[in-house]
């Protein structure tokens, strides 16, 4: 028996609801991929989850609070069969809020900058080049 299935469609969200208008850059995919966020002066990353990915922004859910406009880099590892990839991003934060448990932030990025690198684990410099 073939099964004949509908084209698969994103819906676009406009993240600027002033406009009224909807974006290609907007469209949001529902993508829960790990993230290491590297403050500035800190040894360690903090690591979370995205929860979508869009190509100017991604949210994800994290252990602790980064304050709105704060400037990070990051990599979002893109998962692979024997080699990852990354994304490896300079973001500024433009939301931070608490999960409903209180145990988890969501935080909103809009990415500034981004290359694509490997990703060969956890190292501070050149991580994943």
């Amino acid at each position: 028996m073939d099964v004949q299935l509908p084209p698969l469609q994103s819906q676009p969200v406009n993240l600027d609801n002033t406009t009224g208008t909807k974006s290609a850059a907007a469209v949001r995919f529902p993508l829960v991929w790990p993230v290491y966020l590297w403050m500035a002066g800190e040894p360690a990353p903090i690591v979370g989850k995205t929860v979508s990915l869009s190509a100017e922004s991604f949210y994800c859910i994290v252990p602790q609070p980064i304050h709105r406009d704060t400037r990070i880099s990051c990599h979002i590892v893109i998962p692979g069969r024997n080699d990852s990839l990354a994304l490896k991003c300079d973001v500024r934060v433009v939301r931070s809020e608490k999960s409903a448990n209180c145990l988890q932030f969501g935080i909103e990025c809009v990415i500034e900058q981004y290359s694509v690198v490997r990703w060969n684990g956890l190292r501070r410099s050149g991580a994943g080049e």
